[in-house]
């Protein structure tokens, strides 16, 4: 039976920053319009036995930082450019209004929806495909741009990118990136990972 898991944060914010849809009253909805449509897209062309949506949990980064503080520092607030927020506060407001209402609409499908305090969203979404028996599944793809979870591509296990619309898998990253999947995370090390604040070895580069 296949699963899809979706990194919903990652499928989210990807439409609050191009989506620039508005209520009636005027009221951004991007992401909320954007996030809807695509899932139901995810799932018409993969066609999953069953669907689970992953959000990052309130406090989803403390762990991480409990070991390297400075995790993820220097990183932008996150704004759509199409929208005209006065203030930082009044685009933040904005995307947690629109989430929360999103992830409302989710409970009322026959979807699993996962939360889970203190853990970011990869962190769960590894966990579960790692642990395909226990969830019963024969297969799973991870629907996510995050290259993160390249480490997890496996003969089971796919990911599949909603914004290209193409399904990588574990032949295709050895074949584009020369590396295998198990030694995603070894590269990343080696390589550095400026979205998350890690730096790496000086000069060396995934072409280098």
């Amino acid at each position: 039976m296949r699963t899809v898991i979706v990194d919903a944060n990652n499928l989210f914010i990807s439409n609050f920053l191009v989506n620039g849809s508005l209520t009636e009253n005027g009221q951004p909805c991007g992401g909320i319009n954007g996030f809807l449509k695509q899932l139901i897209s995810i799932i018409s062309l993969l066609k999953p036995f069953k669907t689970i949506v992953v959000w990052d949990g309130s406090g989803g980064a403390i762990n991480k930082r409990s070991v390297f503080k400075e995790y993820k520092a220097g990183r932008k607030p996150i704004i759509g450019s199409h929208y005209s927020f006065g203030q930082e506060d009044d685009a933040k407001k904005n995307l947690q209004w629109q989430m929360k209402i999103a992830q409302d609409i989710i409970e009322l499908l026959p979807i699993c929806q996962l939360n889970i305090s203190n853990c970011e969203a990869d962190d769960v979404i590894s966990y579960i495909a790692l642990n395909k028996d226990f969830y019963k599944m024969d297969s799973c793809i991870i629907s996510s741009t995050d290259k993160d979870f390249f480490q997890l591509a496996a003969p089971k296990v796919g990911i599949y990118n909603a914004i290209t619309k193409k399904l990588i898998t574990e032949q295709s990253i050895l074949a584009e990136n020369n590396i295998h999947p198990r030694n995603w995370l070894f590269a990343k090390t080696l390589c550095g990972d400026k979205s998350d604040n890690i730096n790496g070895i000086p000069r060396m580069g995934f072409k280098t």
